[in-house]
This record gives structure tokens, C-alpha cells and sequence, in this order.
């Protein structure tokens, strides 16, 4: 299978996890076979660029001539043969437009060739993390299906892949749903938290920081259809699971669907989110039933203990929830595999650490009981945005894996920031590297 066919697969199934779970009843009936149009084109003016996607389409002859200002056009047919002529104006690094169907559609005798095994193996992936034999198979025959629900997809290319930190790199993909089918649905369900996302001071020196800004019932359109899977993967025992899942479904409805988390390079992190009924997430969090399931996780595969102290310490009349959780696997966010988290709510922010101390605990409590948590719209209309720093990262993991032999070296990039968001008909994922 082509090295270009494989990337989009790749990022295909990335696309496709959360959507893939609505399980729709009634999905889009597959697409007639059509010669319509291209099913993927390519331009560029970058030579060696053109020339290892012409390569792997077979295409040996010498590249056309480019005019002043001019670009190749890479186009690929519904015969599979790669069409490689030129064109004037500017179009970045790269551009690029495919159409799923089309794309699956000519290859699919490439496809059912390695059908079987990816099929196997993310079947013994899936099992592992505790999902049941049943949910993985509606997850592949979704995932197989699911290139009919897309129009097109889009990616734009600007700056320089070799040396973004002196002249930047940012990567636009736009995920066009098909009209009628489920995904159109879930990306018209996709609205920004009118209030907006919480602002938290330090973001910037963070290693990572997350902020997002979901209207509720876009917050429950999004991960209502995963309750199932989520609670299959940290409870096995059948009965704590449907425990487990009415209590996410419970928590939902009291999230307005705004967030934000911060992470220091000393694994201290913090965070505040959004409530629209703090007294009722307080009464949960606070029952003995909400510290049985919080108890009560198991993960397939590893060790994972949680002790829950319901009111470990009281601050300006809030009551808070010290949870502490170890686990045998390596994780980056849990020093000596051990994770001592904050909890309390005030008025309606939830705020708290994961991973900080009582004393920034405190910190938060305050912040939201003066009112010193700011809320404002993620640029662009953004609905998630996530920024690593690249070099606290490394030191983050220097930290936590004293054997860890990666430094950060002078060339290596600042930053890298991810949006995602929403237009008409479109999901957008939008990579920014400094």
C-alpha cells in the first residue's frame, strides 16, 4: 500500500475515535462507485516532495518544468494512476484534497489484503484496556464504513517541515462531513460554551496546557456515546461498570462544558472547570456511593489502587476531596507512579490539582472564590486548544524518568499548539509548531 494512502489512514482513524462511537442506527448507505472526480491531489512546489509521491505511484519520469512562481499537481484518478502536471500561484509548502470514499474505493483490494490483521490487532488492543469482544466489533465495522461520511478532506501546508523554529510550520486540515450521515450530525453538534474557557495564570510557562469551550449539550454529544467504553476500561466488574457509567452520565449534566488544566514542569498541575449546578456536583462527589466507584476502578492490564478521603481538609468553608492514585505502568503524569489530587467546588467552579500540593489547592479555592478565574472565548471560535512547550516537556519527563536520555537541543522547536474546532459542515484541526 502507498506510504500517502497509509498516513491518511493513520490520520483517518485518528479523525474517527470519538464519532465512531455514536454507534449510528441508520448510517449513510455506501456511495455508488464513481469516476466523478479525483479521488486525491496533490500541489506543491517543493521538488523532492513531488517526487517521492510521484515515486510511490510508480511514476519514475523526470518532474515538468515549473515556471517562475509555478507548482506541481499531483492528481490521482479512480484508475490509480498518478496524473503529474503543473500550475501557477502560490500554494505554500503543500496542498492537498481528498476524497475518503473515492480514495477507499480505489484501493480496496489494498485494504481487504490487511483487513484481517488490523482487525486482529486492534481487536487484542482494545480487549486489553478492558473492552469487551461486542464493543470492538461495532468499532471496526464503524471505522471500515466510516470514509462514506466524509466529503473531503483538506490539508494545508505552510512554512518549513525543516526547519520550523526560525520559519514556522502550521498544518490545516479541514474534515468536511457528508450530508445525512451521523458525523454530519455530531459536527453540527459542535457549538462553543457561550461563557467561554476558564484562563489560568501560568498557561504560558506550562509544559502542557489544555483549555476547552463546549457548550453543554455539545459537551454530552461528544462523550455521552463513550460512557459505555470508558466505563468498560476502568471498571470490570459488570455491575460497578453500569455504576460507573451513571455516574459520568450524572457528571455530564452538571459540566457546562468548559475546562481548563495547567501541568508544570515539576508535574504539578492545576486546573478549573466549568458547573452549571455546583451544589449538585458537590452532593455527588461528596456520597459514599461516588467514593465506592472512585474505589472501586480497575484497569484492564495494570495495577491502579485509588483511596478517597471525602473531606481531607476545609478552606474558606469549602470541603475537599483528596484522592490519591498509584499505578504500576510508567506515566509521565505520575511521579513514582503516584498521583495525590485536589478537589472542591466553589459556587460553580469545580478547581483543584492533579498532581499539586494543598497549598496550590488552596491557591485555587481562592482564585475561584474571588472571582480571579477569567473566562474568554478560545481564538478563532476554537472549541479544544492544547499547547505543549516542548522544552519543559522534556524536562517534565527528566524528572519523572531519571534514565531518560532526551535533552532538548538548540534546534528543536518551542512550542507545539493544537486547535480544534468547528465551522458549517466541518470539523478543523489546526497544528501550529514555533
Amino acid at each position: 500500500m502507498s506510504s500517502p494512502f497509509r498516513a491518511f489512514s493513520f490520520l483517518l482513524a485518528a479523525l474517527a475515535l470519538p464519532a465512531l462511537a455514536q454507534q449510528p442506527a441508520a448510517p449513510l448507505a455506501p456511495a455508488a462507485p464513481t469516476s466523478a472526480g479525483p479521488a486525491f491531489v496533490l500541489k506543491t512546489a517543493a521538488a523532492e516532495v513531488a517526487q517521492m509521491i510521484a515515486g510511490s505511484f510508480d511514476v519514475m519520469e523526470e518532474l515538468p518544468a515549473l515556471a517562475a512562481g509555478g507548482h506541481y499537481v499531483l492528481t490521482l484518478g479512480a484508475d490509480k494512476k498518478l496524473l503529474v502536471t503543473t500550475g501557477t500561484g502560490d500554494v505554500g509548502f503543500l496542498q492537498a484534497t481528498a476524497d475518503p470514499a473515492i480514495l477507499f474505493e480505489v484501493f480496496a483490494e489494498e485494504i481487504e489484503s490487511v483487513k484481517s490483521i488490523v482487525q486482529g490487532a486492534v481487536t487484542m488492543v482494545l480487549q486489553q484496556e478492558g473492552i469487551a469482544p461486542e464493543q470492538s466489533a461495532g468499532f471496526l465495522k464503524g471505522f471500515w464504513a466510516f470514509p462514506q461520511q466524509l466529503q473531503r478532506v483538506t490539508l494545508q501546508v505552510t512554512g518549513d517541515p525543516e526547519d520550523p523554529k526560525a520559519k514556522g510550520l502550521d498544518l490545516a486540515f479541514a474534515f468536511d462531513a457528508k450530508a445525512g450521515g451521523y458525523f454530519a450530525d455530531f459536527v453540527g453538534a459542535m457549538k462553543p460554551c457561550k461563557a467561554g474557557a476558564p484562563q489560568l495564570a501560568g498557561a504560558d510557562g506550562a509544559a502542557i496546557a489544555m483549555a476547552a469551550s463546549l457548550a453543554p449539550e455539545s459537551l454530552r454529544a461528544l462523550f455521552e456515546p463513550m460512557l459505555g467504553w470508558v466505563a468498560s476500561m476502568t471498571h470490570q466488574d459488570a455491575a460497578a461498570r453500569q455504576q460507573a457509567e451513571a455516574f459520568y452520565r450524572k457528571f455530564l449534566g452538571l459540566h457546562d462544558g468548559s475546562f481548563a488544566f495547567v501541568f508544570a514542569p515539576d508535574l504539578s498541575g492545576r486546573y478549573a472547570m466549568g458547573l452549571t449546578d455546583g451544589e449538585g456536583m458537590r452532593q455527588m462527589m461528596s456520597s459514599p456511593e461516588y467514593a465506592e466507584m472512585m474505589k472501586g476502578q480497575k484497569f484492564a492490564g495494570n495495577k491502579v489502587e485509588v483511596e478517597v478521603v471525602p473531606e481531607a481538609f476545609e478552606h474558606r468553608g469549602v470541603k475537599v476531596m483528596k484522592s490519591t492514585t498509584t499505578s504500576d505502568v510508567p506515566n509521565p503524569m505520575m511521579k513514582d507512579g503516584v498521583l495525590v489530587s485536589y478537589h472542591g467546588i466553589v459556587g460553580t467552579w469545580a478547581a483543584g490539582t492533579l498532581g499539586g500540593t494543598e497549598q496550590q489547592a488552596k491557591a485555587m479555592i481562592d482564585a475561584a472564590a474571588d472571582g480571579k478565574i477569567a473566562r474568554a472565548p478560545l481564538a478563532g471560535g476554537g472549541l479544544v486548544h492544547l499547547r505543549c512547550d516542548l522544552r519543559a516537556f522534556v524536562e517534565m519527563l527528566q524528572q519523572q524518568q531519571p534514565g531518560f536520555e532526551g535533552e532538548a537541543s538548540d534546534d528543536m522547536p518551542d512550542a507545539v499548539t493544537v486547535t480544534l474546532g468547528a465551522r458549517p459542515g466541518s470539523l478543523t484541526l489546526h497544528v501550529h509548531v514555533q
